[in-house]
């Protein structure tokens, strides 16, 4: 019973996972009083109100920042950087990557409170992650995210060289 009340409230909050999505473990009373502590003040809808939503990479026209080194080798791991942009009662969430042949798709996700009232601080947050391509020539880095304030989806490629 007790790890059903932990899911539920884990579904509400967001906030009870940490960075690297590994759950929080509570007794079930600590539990209660974690969730509504986590929870007070983030809005006045209450923890429930958070929807995972692709994160903000163009921010009022500021953006996309994306950082990756122009020359890679064949099967070798390297990191790019994607710069996202939330308030200060969104969650970080999980950022999917993917190589398919020459194209690496990389997709930065947020847990977005949704309320106007924290919107006054802007976090700016650096998202990482590795990926790596199996054959030489031209590659391709594609970030998607979205922009604020239109809230449309941004699609942006960059070029990477694979060398043998």
């Amino acid at each position: 019973m007790s790890d059903l009340i932990l899911e539920w409230w884990l579904d509400r909050c967001p906030q009870l996972m940490n960075r690297r999505s590994k759950l929080r473990r509570f007794r079930l009373g600590h539990l209660l009083v974690a969730a509504q502590l986590s929870c007070l003040g983030a809005t006045l809808t209450g923890c429930n109100d958070y929807s995972l939503r692709r994160s903000v990479i163009e921010h009022y026209g500021e953006g996309p920042s994306i950082e990756h080194p122009d020359t890679v080798a064949v099967d070798v791991p390297f990191t790019v950087t994607v710069w996202t942009y939330s308030g200060m009662c969104d969650k970080e969430g999980p950022t999917r990557a993917r190589v398919s042949g020459s194209v690496a798709a990389i997709e930065p996700y947020d847990y977005f409170g949704n309320t106007d009232l924290c919107e006054a601080a802007l976090i700016i947050a650096a998202r990482r992650v590795t990926v790596s391509f199996a054959e030489a020539g031209s590659a391709a880095i594609e970030i998607v995210g979205r922009t604020e304030p239109e809230d449309r989806t941004l699609r942006v490629t960059r070029s990477v060289y694979v060398g043998g």
